[in-house]
């Protein structure tokens, strides 16, 4: 099997998984199914003193990754949200605080850390090759 074989097979297995995982329950308008998660670090990670910066609220108020400053971090880099400012909600809380979540695809959940992922980032196009 080829990459290019290889790659379709992997996007038919991963539109078979966005109809399928009941955790992606809402929609947009292009028809691709999505969720909500945090864009602050909830201990999976090490710290990062790169991506421990201030973010813009609606009210021009500074966003802090929640939890204890020097250990939480935001798991984008300021140059990503910049980028993809459309793929991020801002929610506050009735105490006023505010928490930044982003929208994930059901398809970047399956793709990225996968073999496929790993491989085409790396440049390896005939690790399947036969």
């Amino acid at each position: 099997m080829n990459i290019s074989q290889y790659m379709q097979s992997s996007m038919r297995q991963i539109s078979y998984l966005e109809t399928k995982d009941s955790s992606y329950k809402l929609t947009d308008e292009n028809g691709r199914k999505y969720k909500w998660d945090s864009l602050w670090n909830v201990g999976r990670l090490t710290y990062s003193k790169s991506l421990d910066y201030a973010i813009k609220a609606p009210d021009g108020s500074d966003i802090f990754p929640l939890g204890e400053r020097g250990v939480s971090f935001w798991l984008w880099s300021k140059d990503t949200v910049a980028k993809n400012k459309d793929k991020l909600k801002f929610q506050q809380s009735k105490g006023g605080s505010w928490r930044i979540y982003k929208r994930i695809y059901a398809s970047e959940s399956v793709v990225s850390g996968s073999m496929l992922d790993k491989n085409i980032v790396k440049g390896n196009t005939t690790l399947y090759d036969k």
